[in-house]
């Protein structure tokens, strides 16, 4: 369907149980015929099953002898189409009766017809209720997506092979990381979606807490906090156990799915103990911070800032490092010295130096402190200047995996640890083996680092984005760091959904330079069908373009309505030719009855009183339930003749007593 990439046809939602799971999804124009059509289905059903009722009521109520009312009645039953004019004429007859004149009992004999005909007429409004079964096609529709040409992962390449492999690494690093960054100010920062543009996630936003925590690293008085009277804490942000079926959309029965956990801590640093000034051979001041080195044991520089950029108009800047305990050292871009080394969490910290950036009025954000201690006066304006020349912050991420079917998890530790618990310890089956496989791939790029100034350096610092001309900025609230950490931290779930849903449309490898893996190369195998599972078992949300249906409602209504219309059609002549096959007197009795209070017979029998004759049965082969004027001349009638016409109850006296 142009527009959308939803699955069109039948597929197993598993957010259901038993038969429920089936689901019928269809474009919503489509969708409007078929309820229309079931309409429409359902309401010839109500009156074909008005029509089986009025014929077995008829049968029953058949006497040798009978009174008008009782004539009247059986008329009705033999001649009525629906269920709501029966009503009418009922009412009308009972109206008619007055209570013992003329008749016994009119009331009990009208009555159960009454009632019989008033439960049947209720099944017509069943047919304003047919739509129960479709969801509503304003709404969220959550169904499969299609999936696309590649169905696989994403690998970097070596950078080192060339240029078309860096531009792909970081290129596609960047893209990715602002798509989510965009994401997560549209629909996580933001108290509701109004105006924010449509979301394919199976669910918009991932669910998480924030809470305070110890600080990451050890040492007293090592995090600064905004309270006082939480010394040495950190803002924990945790998404709690997140299902891969409920928030991926991993469309899968409950025994193959497994549950994931991603925690961020972060705090600023006090790290004064390791900045050094330090004047170089061109009398440049500088300010080193050494909390490890990159790549160069010998040479403990984490950062080294230059102290002219608070002289030369320049805005923020970002300095980030990270360390992977899952990388040999020598791999690693950042050793850390031991109070900032964890072998159980990914670590990353950052430096941001605000250089020339004047505040117009005080900020007392640890991150962006710039406080009455350095004033500057231009006019009558009075500008705020930072009070450090640049100030730390320090995050750790963790990660989880849970299997639901027993409970057992890993511990929080780094990712790589905890896919390596998980197959080791968790007992998981080859389907849920396939899921932690592509879940862990999702959140390798979802840390802080990567969320943050790693992939989008001073872009990733909000501060930066309400600066006037790089050097003059509004006053800040104090607990800026907090929406800084927290922005990075929807980012890495936006990052997570992105990932988690690509999984089944990659792009093709020569149109990005970078490595995918696809399905369709993998070894044959269970853990191979278990990925080309996923492939086609990916939940979407689509709003406004297609309809969901329960499957097995949508037959049931329609095979019980064609099966109720088609007994209404083949009833009577069934009957007829089992009397035929088995004849009986009460057979022929009730057979002759149905045929003498057709409509059809009961104006043969008044015009045949009135001398208009011979008649004979229609049709060419004179097997037609509807009586004709035998022979070539063609009688004409007036209003004036029927007038003349004897009461139809005598005719059907007449016709008994000859």
């Amino acid at each position: 369907m142009p527009g959308t990439n939803a699955y069109i046809g039948v597929w197993m939602n598993y957010d259901s149980d038993g038969v429920g799971r089936a689901t019928l999804t269809l474009p919503v124009n489509w969708a409007s015929y078929l309820i229309s059509g079931l309409a429409l289905l359902v309401s010839i059903a109500g009156s074909s099953c008005w029509a089986i009722a009025a014929y077995v009521m008829h049968q029953k109520l058949v006497r040798p002898t009978f009174d008008p009312l009782h004539l009247q009645l059986q008329v009705l039953l033999r001649n009525t189409e629906s269920a709501l004019v029966a009503m009418k004429e009922l009412a009308m007859i009972q109206h008619a009766w007055p209570r013992h004149e003329n008749s016994k009992r009119p009331v009990v004999r009208v009555l159960p017809i009454a009632l019989v005909a008033f439960v049947v007429a209720s099944f017509a409004v069943a047919s304003v209720f047919v739509a129960a079964i479709a969801s509503r096609s304003e709404q969220d529709i959550v169904t499969l997506v299609k999936p696309g040409a590649v169905c696989g992962w994403v690998l970097p390449p070596d950078i080192s092979s060339g240029n078309e492999a860096t531009i792909a690494v970081f290129g596609g690093a960047a893209n990715s990381s602002l798509r989510a960054r965009g994401y997560a100010k549209d629909w996580y920062a933001r108290d509701n979606g109004f105006g924010t543009p449509p979301s394919v996630f199976p669910i918009r936003t991932l669910p998480y807490t924030v809470g305070t925590g110890p600080c990451p690293f050890p040492d007293v008085g090592r995090c600064i906090s905004n309270d006082s009277s939480s010394l040495n804490s950190a803002i924990v942000l945790d998404t709690g156990l997140l299902d891969s079926h409920a928030h991926f959309g991993v469309n899968l029965p409950k025994e193959n799915r497994i549950r994931s956990r991603m925690v961020t801590t972060c705090a600023p640093l006090n790290v004064s103990e390791f900045i050094h000034k330090v004047v170089e051979i061109d009398e440049e001041t500088y300010y080193d911070l050494s909390v490890g080195s990159f790549q160069k044991p010998t040479r403990n520089i984490t950062f080294r800032m230059n102290a002219h950029s608070t002289k030369d108009f320049i805005g923020y800047q970002i300095r980030s490092a990270t360390y992977n305990p899952d990388v040999q050292e020598g791999g690693s871009s950042w050793i850390p010295i031991p109070p900032f080394k964890r072998a159980d969490a990914l670590v990353s910290i950052y430096a941001v130096a605000q250089n020339s950036i004047t505040y117009l009025s005080p900020v007392y954000d640890p991150l962006f402190i710039a406080n009455e201690d350095y004033v500057m006066k231009l006019g009558n304006t009075t500008y705020y200047r930072p009070k450090n020349f640049f100030n730390i912050i320090g995050c750790i991420d963790q990660y989880q995996f849970c299997n639901p079917n027993n409970m057992g998890c890993t511990a929080a530790t780094s990712l790589m640890k905890a896919y390596s618990q998980g197959r080791d310890i968790l007992d998981l089956n080859t389907p849920q083996v396939a899921v932690l496989t592509r879940t862990s791939l999702a959140f390798a790029g979802c840390s802080s680092f990567s969320s943050g100034f790693g992939n989008l350096g001073v872009g990733g610092l909000q501060a930066n984005e309400i600066t006037f001309n790089d050097f003059i900025s509004p006053p800040l609230p104090p607990n800026q760091w907090e929406k800084e950490v927290l922005l990075w931290f929807q980012t890495g779930l936006s990052y997570v959904q992105q990932e988690m849903f690509s999984f089944v449309d990659q792009p093709r490898p020569n149109t990005t330079g970078l490595d995918v893996h696809s399905v369709a190369d993998m070894d044959a195998g269970p853990l191979r069908e278990a990925m080309w599972n996923m492939c086609v078992n990916q939940k979407t949300s689509s709003a406004g373009q297609v309809q969901n249906f329960n499957f097995v409602g949508l037959m049931i209504i329609i095979c019980l309505s064609v099966f109720i219309i088609t007994l209404a059609l083949i009833l009577e002549p069934c009957v007829r030719l089992f009397r035929m096959w088995r004849e009986t007197e009460s057979g022929r009795l009730r057979q002759r009855s149905w045929e003498m209070d057709s409509k059809y017979d009961l104006v043969r029998k008044a015009l045949q009183g009135q001398g208009v004759r011979p008649w004979r049965k229609g049709g060419r082969k004179k097997d037609s339930g509807i009586p004709v004027i035998h022979g070539e001349q063609i009688l004409q009638l007036s209003i004036l003749d029927q007038d003349d016409l004897l009461p139809l109850y005598q005719q059907k006296e007449i016709a008994c007593t000859t």
